[in-house]
């Protein structure tokens, strides 16, 4: 899916690893920035962006693609770093239940769709809007590569 492929692309491009070989996901100052900026038009285009193709992601004005790519890249973030902390939902479920419905299916649209299913998408967003305007200071220090 374009949500999932180009935000985490653009998530691991701010990766970095160190001598011992431990890889450290930071923020990327400029996509953060962007999303913070724009969080209530991310926030009500969350939905369209999970629902998107690649020729819906990639449409539009440079603007429009860079606000994509942020947007990706937050959602890729939340759901790395973010989501595995929080209590009382499923939303640390969303990649490993999209993962396997991918395996299954084969279908991008399908995975999403399956994974986000037993979800309400306005507490998602809600969640994702106070992630990012007041909780993600725990996340700058979370690894998700240790459980």
């Amino acid at each position: 899916a374009p949500w999932m492929n180009e935000g985490h692309a653009s998530l691991f491009e701010n990766a970095s690893v160190d001598s011992r070989g431990k890889v450290s996901i930071d923020e990327d100052p400029a996509n953060v920035q962007l999303l913070i900026d724009n969080i209530e038009t991310a926030v009500t285009f969350l939905p369209s962006l999970l629902q998107a193709t690649y020729a819906d992601f990639y449409a539009g004005t440079a603007g429009q693609r860079s606000f994509k790519y942020a947007l990706a890249w937050g959602l890729a973030y939340y759901l790395q770093k973010g989501a595995p902390q929080e209590r009382n939902t499923t939303f640390k479920n969303i990649l490993p239940d999209f993962a396997a419905a991918l395996a299954e299916t084969h279908d991008y649209r399908e995975a999403t769709a399956q994974a986000f299913k037993d979800l309400d998408i306005s507490v998602f967003q809600s969640n994702f809007r106070e992630f990012w305007l007041k909780r993600r200071g725990n996340a700058r220090h979370f690894d998700p590569f240790e459980k």
